[in-house]
């Protein structure tokens, strides 16, 4: 667990440091903590990780793009203690020293998210469609799995107001082009020792390519088309490292055509020609 601690408190320095950067102090949530990962990364399981951009504000926030636009950042509307996923912080605690004990307390909430009000509208439910379907056809579970556990990262940790194709250039300024995110992202990665990794939507699958294209070996690609027929997604194969990676240009947190007995046959499909 010390690795985790460390990490966390890596990533809790560098939003600190965000914060005094023009664009990112209007964009980052003063009462988020870095979200490391999505699910339980403490028992034996093997791993299937997911890859995303980084975490939404509605794992904290109540409200969407509009009506959250005119809301000076002293008053957003946070999740009542009730609804929360995550810890959230007290005003203030984001710039003093959390004790060992505090950040402990963070990782657990990362551990418990799915047994903990999980944003099942992206996620998808327990034998439903989404991302569940997908990881359920490679025979992992984000829920309760005797087989594989799947765990959710992003390319960078921190919540922003803005979706990331609106604040991608403060990513780039401030996070790749120094390298900051890739280490993070392969740190984690190396410490979870998934055996597949799975990156949907085709600008993330496209970034992390560029990122991470000198770990990169292309094996094969394909295509594959829903039952009805109507819809298709493109799929590639790599190897990173020694770990198989997935690349779809769908995005499977809103899969439209898709049903679950699609996404389960698309990863079954991907999954046998390993």
């Amino acid at each position: 667990m010390d690795k985790y601690i460390e990490l966390l408190q890596k990533a809790i320095n560098k939003q600190n440091e965000l914060f005094l950067l023009n664009g990112w102090k209007d964009e980052l949530l003063s009462l988020a903590p870095p979200v490391l990962w999505f699910g339980n990364n403490i028992n034996n399981k093997r791993k299937i990780v997911t890859i995303g951009a980084n975490p939404s504000r509605s794992e904290f926030l109540n409200g969407n793009n509009t009506t959250l636009k005119e809301v000076p950042l002293d008053k957003l509307p946070y999740l009542s203690k009730s609804q929360q996923r995550f810890y959230t912080f007290d005003k203030n605690e984001m710039t003093s020293n959390l004790n060992v004990q505090k950040l402990h307390e963070i990782i657990n909430h990362y551990n418990n998210y799915f047994t903990n009000r999980p944003y099942r509208k992206w996620f998808g439910n327990e034998n439903g469609g989404k991302v569940e379907a997908l990881v359920n056809g490679f025979g992992a579970s984000f829920y309760d799995s005797e087989n594989k556990q799947a765990i959710h990262l992003d390319l960078f940790p921190f919540a922003t107001l803005n979706d990331y194709h609106k604040i991608k250039h403060l990513a780039e300024n401030d996070l790749f082009s120094n390298g900051w995110a890739q280490d993070f992202l392969l740190n984690l990665i190396d410490n979870i020792k998934p055996e597949i990794i799975i990156i949907f939507g085709i600008a993330n699958f496209n970034m992390f390519n560029r990122l991470f294209k000198n770990y990169l070996q292309e094996l094969f690609d394909g295509h594959f088309k829903n039952k009805a027929g109507n819809n298709h997604t493109n799929y590639c194969v790599s190897n990173f490292n020694d770990i198989k990676l997935v690349g779809l240009s769908i995005n499977v947190g809103n899969p439209r055509g898709f049903s679950r007995e699609d996404l389960i046959n698309l990863s079954k499909k991907i999954h046998n020609k390993f």
